[in-house]
Formats: C-alpha cells, structure tokens, sequence
C-alpha cells in the first residue's frame, strides 16, 4: 500500500496503555478525511499553529467500512521505538484498505517528501527483528 495512517490513542488515567489504529491507503475513491486535512492545512497559519482551524476532522472518516482487523502488541514505529516498562502498545490493524485519490495521493507524499529526515535517512524506522507473539483476526 502507498500510504499508511496511524491513529495513535493513550488512556488519560494510564498513559503506558497505548493503542494505534492502522489503516492502510489505495488509490480510489477520494477521501473526506484527506479532503479536510488539505482544507485545514491550506487555512493553517504557521505563525500561530495553536489557533484551530474552521474545518472539524473525523476520525471516523478514515476509517474503512469493514472493520475486520489483526491485532498484536508490539512497540511503536517512532525513536525510541522500545516501549517502556510496563508500557503495553495494541496494534489494530485493518485488513482491508480504504481509499484516497490519485491527487490526494500526490498531495500528501509530496508533503512528507519535505519533511526532515531521521539518522537512518528515511522518515520511518528500520525493520525489526521478529519477536514470538501472536497475532490474531478478528471480524465482526
């Protein structure tokens, strides 16, 4: 898949309880999640990037509408990419990919594309070593 969204949720009470959403990204139809981010970005103002912008963003929007998914805990995929102890991060993955347009596409990996690089000259960490676990499939 060309791109990947993250919706990374902590528990206010317990912080170290950790769970990210994934949700992989085809081309396809055009995506009303991606329509408002471009919309808000567009409106953002860099000398005052605490003011919220006009356009309220869904999270649900980015969500594909079936909800089968993989789980399994692992660590998170930014430095130091180890969790902490006592930390536990979920992973839901879902299996099927939702979609966003050739533009939106272009839009965005252009965005990135600009982003200040990490140590390892990408914007996302190596590969890992594989850990025993388990992982399972849900559906509903």
């Amino acid at each position: 898949m060309p791109l990947e969204v993250h919706l990374v949720h902590a528990k206010v009470d317990s912080p170290k309880d950790i769970a990210v959403l994934s949700v992989f990204l085809a081309p396809g139809a055009s995506s009303t999640f991606f329509e408002t981010l471009q919309a808000n970005e567009a409106q953002a103002d860099p000398d005052h990037p605490d003011l919220a912008t006009k356009n309220k963003i869904n999270a649900y929007d980015i969500l594909p509408e079936d909800h089968s998914f993989w789980h399994y805990v692992g660590s998170l995929t930014t430095p130091p990419c180890q969790t902490e102890k006592g930390q536990s991060v979920n992973w839901y993955l879902f299996k099927t990919p939702n979609t966003l347009s050739y533009s939106q596409l272009y839009y965005f990996t252009s965005y990135f594309r600009d982003l200040p690089l990490s140590d390892n000259g990408r914007i996302s960490r190596d590969t890992q070593d594989l850990v025993e676990g388990t992982t399972l499939f849900t559906f509903p």
